[in-house]
């Protein structure tokens, strides 16, 4: 079973970083802990990086087509959204998220 989310995320803003990050962390624990993939994605660059400290990643081609995650892109080919998968089973998602809140702990 898949946790399939496609609204939008906290917002990372400069009044509340810690906050929406926080939430984040523990939306993506709770997932980790019933072994559900989360999918999601967002219109700006600068999230989808700042997404990837916390364990997500881009999914791969077989991942895009097992969970039907359309690439989207303008007429000039560039990415107009950036589609971000979290995988529980994943090692390194799992390492990832595991860091990201012991950062957050300190």
């Amino acid at each position: 079973m898949t946790f399939h989310n496609h609204f939008r995320w906290p917002a990372i803003t400069p009044q509340r970083p810690p906050v929406a990050r926080r939430l984040r962390l523990e939306l993506l624990t709770i997932a980790a802990e019933a072994g559900q993939v989360v999918i999601t994605f967002t219109t700006d660059e600068r999230i989808a990086t700042t997404y990837n400290r916390d364990g997500w990643r881009a999914p791969t081609p077989a991942e895009r087509h097992e969970y039907t995650i359309p690439t989207t892109t303008n007429q000039n080919g560039e990415l107009t959204r950036w589609d971000l998968l979290f995988d529980p089973h994943d090692e390194e998602c799992a390492a990832t998220l595991t860091a990201a809140r012991a950062e957050l702990a300190t």
